[in-house]
Parts: structure tokens; sequence; C-alpha cells
């Protein structure tokens, strides 16, 4: 996931670093997450204004009760900038969600070493042993694990939204004892 603030501070490197990807698709999320960062503070700014407003009336009210002079105009406006403030927070909460959502779905920039492109252009660095072969068609892990009952991908997904496993029997005490083998050491 791409850090927001990061992006907000140098939104042009994340550009040119995404760019070297090859992807097209990225720019225009890319331009979609600064409108949407925008969008984020402006209402932010127009929340704390209010907020600032409200705490400057409410002392305004406090000085005219004291001196016993009538607020009720004042209390009327207070009372329609609460629903304002409201409103905003509402629309906040939603361009925030928005927000979060893009940013997980923007790659993170690759690292400056990368070669440029996808994967196709990643080199082998160094390699140690010969690969294993067998006399039979190798599985991959996540088809051996649920044949195994250790996790249940399916459940996982439906849980947490996204490609997590849910780890079943022996699989959740085997992932349950390597996190206290590497608490103890």
């Amino acid at each position: 996931m791409i850090d927001v603030k990061a992006f907000r501070q140098d939104p042009d490197a994340f550009r040119r670093a995404l760019a070297r990807r090859g992807d097209p698709s990225v720019d225009h999320a890319i331009e979609a997450l600064a409108g949407l960062d925008r969008t984020w503070r402006g209402l932010v700014s127009q929340v704390e204004a209010l907020k600032a407003q409200r705490n400057a009336a409410t002392e305004e009210v406090a000085k005219r009760k004291r001196a016993k002079e009538p607020a009720d105009t004042l209390m009327a406006e207070l009372k329609e900038s609460g629903d304002r403030v409201k409103a905003l927070d509402v629309d906040l909460r939603v361009v925030e969600g928005q927000l979060q959502d893009l940013a997980l779905s923007i790659p993170n920039p690759p690292h400056p070493s990368a070669p440029d492109g996808d994967a196709t252009g990643n080199r082998i660095v160094r390699t140690w042993g010969a690969p294993a072969t067998f006399s039979f068609p190798a599985k991959p892990h996540w088809e051996l694990g649920a044949a195994l009952g250790l996790f249940d991908l399916a459940r996982g997904a439906k849980i947490t939204g996204s490609g997590f496993p849910l780890f079943t029997g022996v699989g959740a005490r085997l992932v349950r004892s390597l996190a206290n083998f590497m608490l103890d050491l």
C-alpha cells in the first residue's frame, strides 16, 4: 500500500517510479489518488474551520448567558453548524474509505535497483543447490495445504476480504508453534 503522506510530499517521484513498471493503468490511479487526497484535505479544512467557529460561538453564548443577554440566534447557528459538521464528517469518512481503497490498489514503487518493466525483466542474482525433481507432477502449496486440512483459503478470503488463509487444525497449531518459537528465539 502506498503511504499517502509520502505520496503527498512528492507525487511526481511516485509517478516516475511507478512508470518504470510499464503499466499505463497506474498513471490513472495516481491521478485519482491525487484528486481524492485534495478532496479529503479540503473536507478536513472545512470541518476544522467549522469546529473553530463553533468553539468561538460557544464562548460567545457563554458570555451572553453570564451577562443575562439573549443568545437564541447564536444557539440556532450552533445547531446548524453542528448539523453541517456531522454531514461533512460523513462525507469525510466516505472519502477516507475511497482513498484507502485506492491506495491499497496501487502497487508500491519498485526499488531503484529493480529492472524496468514487469516480472519478466527480473534476473537471477544467485542460486544454491539444484532444484528438486520428482517422479510425479508437483502440486502447489495451496493445493497441498487444503488437501491436508492445514488451511481454508475460501473461508479466509470471506473473513478478511483478501487472500489470507484461515489456518485450521494442525495448520493453526503449526503457525502458533512457529510464532512461539520465534518469540522464544
